[in-house]
């Protein structure tokens, strides 16, 4: 590829020096290590978002994962690509630390794939406690909401919402008994009551 690439997005992996560049044509992927040409990888595609990503029971190395309209394309280091069809159109494509989240699917909420192999799961959102809902804010997860950060290292993510001018943290965990995923506000002790999680300009 001559010239500079352009960014999809780029996106650090767990581990250092990793990045992932889409060039002059969405549909060819760069990985670059230290500067040096890593991989290139030729997608049917367009690609709307790149990430490295950390699954269950996949060992320690990331993931490349690669959203496109209507699928999710995942390549592993030692060079095995798995291709998985999506429920919806999504947009967003989000690392936490274990799997990943994909947004922005107009008729479809949040989901979230804990492993490359499995289905993706609907995530179930969970409103704050009681003391949030009674004293008037609005704790729960809407459309409005957009995530704008995730990370690998902690099971959060921090959302803004358009029409309610609030930005919202949010715990993500695994409630094992009933074998979903749930997405709750994090509560902060001393701010807002039981619910505190959010801040509105």
């Amino acid at each position: 590829m001559s010239g500079a690439a352009v960014a999809v997005e780029v996106v650090a992996s767990p581990s250092a020096g990793r990045r992932v560049l889409a060039g002059r044509m969405p549909e060819a992927v760069v990985w670059t290590a230290g500067g040096v040409l890593r991989k290139q990888l030729t997608v049917p595609a367009p690609v709307l978002k790149a990430a490295w990503c950390i699954f269950q029971n996949t060992g320690p190395d990331a993931i490349l994962c690669l959203l496109q309209l209507g699928v999710l394309s995942v390549h592993t280091q030692d060079g095995d690509s798995h291709t998985i069809p999506l429920p919806g159109s999504f947009t967003g494509l989000w690392p936490l630390p274990q799997g990943v989240l994909l947004t922005g699917a107009a008729a479809q909420g949040p989901c979230i794939l804990a492993h490359p192999l499995e289905n993706i799961q609907e995530v179930q959102m969970q409103p704050a406690a009681a003391g949030a809902a009674a004293s008037g804010s609005s704790s729960g997860w809407d459309t409005q909401e957009q995530v704008v950060w995730s990370g690998v290292e902690v099971p959060y993510i921090v959302t803004h919402n358009t029409r309610h001018q609030r930005l919202a943290v949010w715990s993500i965990g695994t409630q094992q008994a009933q074998g979903f995923v749930a997405v709750t506000p994090m509560r902060w002790p001393g701010v807002g009551g039981a619910g505190g999680g959010t801040y509105k300009k």
